[in-house]
């Protein structure tokens, strides 16, 4: 791949490694800066959607990937990135990843059940962990501190859960529609040399 093919900044760099690896980020408003609230819960969703989705995909099903995760950051204090990264199977390059990866996201944009039954087992397990975080003094410690550092109301943590809850899967297609501009993406690449 040439960075001519992508309009997003993209890096190419040839280490001494012994795994290629490949990351995307696309730019995305946090908590605090979105204008419509709503956004950063819904990228929060399509950020634990496509975790499970692509996992289950591309590492069990299909065996191209050796490791994939996807990554938001709803509370940050400025603008944020969302962030999907790979390491590709031992002889599966990083543009046959890549492909399937955006296939996947194809699919969720133009077909919002295709997710449907991963966004229930997401919300079931969320409210799970947010019922066992609230044993954790340690836990609730951190998050009131994170919220209160970056200027967001402590009743976040608390309206965390119902706002997730009242995400469809028309809303996680609309998102990664808007989002997930492929072409646009900020790429770094590694392609390994080996290890001497």
């Amino acid at each position: 791949r040439t960075a001519t093919t992508l309009r997003g900044n993209s890096k190419v760099l040839k280490l001494k490694a012994e795994l290629p690896f490949y990351v995307l980020s696309f730019p995305a408003p946090s908590l605090k800066t979105a204008t419509d609230k709503s956004t950063p819960y819904k990228l929060e969703m399509l950020a634990y959607v496509l975790d499970n989705g692509l996992s289950k995909s591309l590492i069990r099903n299909q065996q191209i990937a050796s490791s994939i995760g996807v990554g938001y950051r709803l509370y940050d204090k400025y603008d944020t990135l969302f962030t999907l990264s790979f390491i590709p199977a031992n002889g599966v390059s990083n543009d046959t990843v890549l492909k399937a990866i955006k296939t996947q996201v194809d699919e969720l944009i133009n077909n919002p059940d295709f997710i449907q039954g991963e966004l229930s087992r997401t919300k079931a397990q969320l409210e799970a962990d947010f019922i066992f975080e609230q044993d954790q003094i340690s836990t609730q410690s951190y998050y009131l501190g994170m919220l209160s550092t970056v200027g967001l109301g402590i009743d976040k943590m608390f309206t965390y859960v119902d706002n997730m809850n009242s995400i469809s899967a028309t809303d996680v297609s609309a998102i990664a529609k808007h989002y997930l501009n492929f072409d646009d993406a900020n790429s770094v690449e590694l392609i390994p040399q080996g290890v001497k």
